[in-house]
């Protein structure tokens, strides 16, 4: 899955559309589909500074091909939507049945730490 599609569905679940999404942050529909079809790399600056703040993603992350939220100065522990971003890069490529043993292991361990 391209970061562009990660993109697309980090947006989709904090709007209910991109059209939404677009309104909210003051850009044409039309440039945030094209961004999130031809990529973030044709874009405008400015245009990726919009989208990455609305969705308080770190702009140094989007060039690497991930997505991590912006940490804030005063915060060292990792919040849950970084860990929860990381982990889903990290198995997003995984087949089905490798995702099931992740999920077993992550029970497993849950069991064992009452």
């Amino acid at each position: 899955m391209s970061i562009e599609q990660d993109v697309k569905e980090l947006i989709l679940k904090e709007y209910r559309s991109i059209r939404e999404f677009a309104i909210a942050i003051d850009l044409p529909y039309s440039t945030v589909d094209t961004i999130l079809k031809k990529g973030f790399a044709k874009a405008g600056v400015q245009n990726v500074i919009k989208i990455c703040n609305a969705l308080d993603i770190d702009i140094d992350s989007l060039s690497n091909g991930t997505i991590a939220y912006k940490q804030k100065k005063e915060d060292n522990d990792v919040s849950f939507d970084d860990f929860r971003f990381a982990l889903y890069g990290e198995v997003k490529d995984l087949t089905e049945g490798q995702k099931e043993d992740l999920l077993n292991f992550a029970r497993f361990l849950k069991s064992n730490n009452k």
